[in-house]
């Protein structure tokens, strides 16, 4: 499939955006994301998946015959219109509609972002947070039990205000969603009839009781029959074979590089630990990395509380810019930061776990400061890093315990996962076709704790 078989308007912007032509990933996908079936994606970060849902979503979208009559309505500086009955004279409504459902706030930003640029004239409804539903409001304890009264509310305000059958694409979190339906439900006001469902990162969000429950909730109450699933993953501690029990696709795409480290990285290994006959400390290496690395833009992960605060304050005495994000912030100050790095106005973006998963930063070096316990998690960080053709550095700290890290990454490597014990699923997708309201018992998980509004 070529991009002159797309909307002009699409074309127009793809190339904008430096897009002169799609990959071969792309080109196998678009034709099944463009039908009404279900497609299961799995790629390594970086391979173009999430742009040839996107592409899609908008094309679907485009493409229907009374569109003209909303998007001569739709203002992107302007939402008033959507909080007013005046559209409601338009009775034959595009009927497409899509939801996404995304693991964190961070890539629901740039999933807005990106299909904001690729066809301006949608209209794109996204929640992500307190930030974005109440204004500029400062909570001083991050455990105020306001943060989480106010945001609800607000979402319900959303609910109560906004006739969905006026948006194209809705983006938002598994728990944001879940409020919004069970109160238009509540009400008797529902009319969330998506035709196309994405879950991005499917591998956590199907299989991960934290986002399963509130997942599951919601398509018990819309059904799933007449639907599309679009399900996208770049690794996962569950092969295949155990994702397409969940989702039965029509069609699999699988990139040749799937688990697979990129093959554009420059990988350094610091051993730590009393053998090495080093007085100096992680931190003391780190900030040696820093000082005589010419990388503009660093990403460092680490694990605990204590060993991000340690990092952020050694980055304060040096003088070095930094941004950080984790789950212990406040969703103001986390958002804050979030854009200050992509605005480039830090070198440095301090990082748990959270920002793992599909966001492109842009990053030139990634630094492992702490060990990840398994090859997906191992290649979702530095995954972030040489995604497509750029070049990328790898800095791996490794303690005592750590050695097989040295012994699989390399680039190029496959890492294949492993499923953990404890990990059991037991119905798919298509068995929810009514909102019957008994109680769910598909998928047995740890609780993860990544957050999703």
């Amino acid at each position: 499939m070529a991009l002159s078989s797309l909307n002009p308007i699409l074309q127009a912007n793809l190339k904008k955006l430096g897009i002169q032509a799609l990959n071969t990933y792309q080109k196998q996908a678009l034709p099944g994301l463009l039908s009404d079936q279900n497609v299961l994606m799995a790629g390594e970060s970086g391979c173009g998946k999430s742009l040839a849902w996107m592409i899609a979503l908008a094309q679907k979208i485009s493409q229907e015959n009374n569109r003209s009559q909303i998007l001569e309505l739709f203002q992107e500086q302007n939402l008033q219109w959507a909080f007013n009955k005046e559209h409601e004279k338009f009775e034959n409504l595009g009927k497409h509609g899509a939801l996404i459902v995304i693991p964190n706030r961070e890539l629901i930003f740039q999933t807005y972002t990106t299909l904001r640029m690729l066809f301006p004239e949608l209209a794109i409804f996204r929640t992500t947070g307190m930030h974005d539903l109440a204004g500029v409001i400062q909570f001083f304890k991050a455990e105020s039990a306001n943060a989480s009264q106010l945001r609800k509310l607000g979402l319900i305000n959303m609910a109560r205000n906004l006739d969905w059958n006026a948006w194209d694409i809705a983006i938002t979190g598994a728990r944001g969603i879940e409020v919004i339906v069970n109160y238009l439900k509540h009400v008797k006001q529902f009319n969330f009839d998506p035709r196309t469902v994405v879950f991005d990162e499917c591998d956590l969000l199907l299989t991960d009781r934290y986002y399963v429950d509130p997942i599951f909730n919601v398509l018990k109450n819309i059904g799933t029959k007449g639907r599309q699933f679009v399900c996208s993953m770049s690794s996962s501690n569950d092969d295949i074979r155990s994702m397409t029990s969940i989702i039965r696709p029509t069609h699999i795409y699988q990139s040749e590089n799937y688990e697979r480290v990129s093959s554009n990285l420059k990988i350094d290994f610091i051993q730590l630990g009393e053998d090495n006959h080093n007085s100096m400390t992680d931190i003391e290496h780190l900030k040696h990395l820093l000082n005589v690395s010419r990388s503009k833009k660093f990403l460092i992960y680490a694990n605990t509380k204590h060993k991000l605060e340690d990092i952020k304050n050694m980055l304060g005495d040096c003088g070095i810019s930094y941004a950080t994000i984790n789950t212990h912030m406040l969703a103001e100050r986390r958002a804050d930061d979030f854009y200050k790095f992509l605005r480039g106005e830090a070198r440095v973006l301090v990082a748990s776990e959270i920002v793992t998963r599909g966001l492109n930063l842009d990053v030139e070096h990634v630094v492992l400061f702490d060990s990840v316990s398994n090859n997906s998690s191992l290649l979702q960080r530095v995954g972030r890093v040489g995604r497509g053709e750029k070049q990328g550095k790898i800095t791996c700290f490794i303690r005592p315990g750590d050695e097989w890290i040295m012994e699989k990454l390399r680039p190029g490597a496959f890492l294949k996962s492993v499923s953990p014990p404890g990990r059991v699923i037991r119905k798919n997708l298509g068995e929810y076709t009514t909102s019957s309201g008994e109680e769910d018992n598909m998928i047995t998980s740890s609780a993860n704790s990544s957050d999703s509004d």
